[in-house]
């Protein structure tokens, strides 16, 4: 028996490869996060009181802003592949 959190890891993760590939917006955001992650891995990383330059900060926010749009298509692709499945279980059951 397929254990529920597997089967929904494993379901996250095929909309996630799906975004990659069908949604262009989604796509260019990964790679510009990619881009910037560098900045965050040095801030996260170094240890005691640190000082960032003002590029270091623009691009900090830009990573932080992406990723949140990132978020944002994410959830809604969630939610949406969500009620399609919910709709193909009841149909499965009969009761839709």
């Amino acid at each position: 028996m397929l254990d529920l959190k597997e089967m929904l890891s494993e379901r996250m993760q095929e909309i996630f490869d799906e975004l990659n590939e069908t949604n262009i917006r989604y796509a260019d955001c990964r790679k510009q996060c990619l881009d910037l992650i560098d900045i965050v891995n040095k801030l996260i990383i170094t240890k005691g009181d640190q000082t960032i330059t003002e590029n270091d900060r623009q691009r900090l926010k830009k990573y932080l802003d992406i990723n949140l749009e990132m978020q944002g298509i994410e959830q809604e692709e969630y939610y949406f592949h969500g009620y399609l499945d919910c709709v193909s279980f009841l149909k499965q059951l009969n009761l839709f």
